[in-house]
């Protein structure tokens, strides 16, 4: 079950951004950089791919190379749709 919260979670958040992203909107998705970028986008982005091939939205991996900046990307509100 816990492995179904993330999961769940992740997809109740996409569908309240996508439906502030038009069709020609792009919906830029940060990801805390846990781990090397490469990791995280060799894991993440077949998801983002299925996600946006289901939505019709384009979408885009963006992450931070430390968690310090990722979370400075965050406050400036550089995550989310983009026109």
């Amino acid at each position: 079950m816990r492995c179904l919260v993330p999961f769940i979670g992740g997809h109740a958040l996409l569908a309240g951004m996508l439906g502030a992203c038009a069709a020609q909107c792009v919906l830029t998705i940060g990801i805390v950089p846990q781990t090397s970028p490469w990791a995280l986008a060799r894991r993440r982005t077949p998801v983002l791919r299925a996600w946006s091939a289901v939505a019709g939205v384009r979408i885009a991996l963006r992450s931070a190379p430390t968690i310090h900046r990722f979370e400075q990307r965050v406050a400036r509100a550089d995550y989310g749709p983009v026109r």
